[in-house]
């Protein structure tokens, strides 16, 4: 999951605040996933979380805090930009996650998409396709704030 853009605009003023803009959604994000992901519908898979297959454990738990998973992706979530294409991505590092041998994007997969023993929830894909299909708005909003005028350029999607 991630949020790719680029900021469409000539204007110099604009262009100096892309990155500001992107830590900005980046905390967004985080925070909006705080407040709205269910810990209680995540919890009651606890159980299904230690026993697939999908999560190759160094050592398995005997119970894991879906908090302490939750906070674990949301402290490892990322704003970066290619400089060859001034693209920016908000996404998931790519570092294992704790005790296992896999990837934190991989985590957040499996706990969005599910596999045939875990049911598919969809909360990190919902939200994050609600904050690309609103990325305009939010780009209009960040520029009226910071600059007091609004946006002379657009932001444009990145597939």
């Amino acid at each position: 999951m991630r949020i790719m853009y680029r900021v469409e605009s000539r204007d110099k003023k604009e262009r100096n605040i892309e990155k500001l803009f992107c830590e900005s959604m980046r905390k967004t994000v985080i925070s909006y996933i705080r407040k709205n992901v269910p810990i209680q519908k995540l919890q009651m898979h606890e159980d299904l979380m230690l026993s697939t297959t999908a999560i190759h454990w160094i050592e398995k738990p005997k119970s894991i805090n879906m908090s302490y998973v939750l906070d674990v992706i949301l402290n490892n979530m990322e704003c970066l930009k290619i400089e060859k294409t001034h693209t920016y991505i908000i996404k998931f590092k790519s570092v294992n996650f704790p005790n296992t041998y896999n990837t934190i994007d991989s985590i957040v997969r499996f706990l969005d998409k599910g596999n045939e023993e875990f049911p598919a929830m969809y909360i990190f894909s919902n939200i994050f396709n609600s904050f690309e299909n609103n990325i305009n708005v939010y780009w209009r909003t960040f520029v009226l704030q910071v600059l007091h005028r609004y946006p002379i350029g657009k932001v444009l999607l990145v597939k």
